[in-house]
């Protein structure tokens, strides 16, 4: 079975050089 599935995501925020911060973390139920 060859389906794409989305599980899950993630939001980040960056300065685009040295920091970044993961603010969410989002995992469907089925995959935790």
């Amino acid at each position: 079975d060859d389906q794409k599935v989305l599980i899950g995501m993630a939001r980040a925020t960056s300065d685009h050089a040295f920091n970044a911060t993961i603010w969410d973390v989002l995992v469907d139920p089925s995959y935790q």
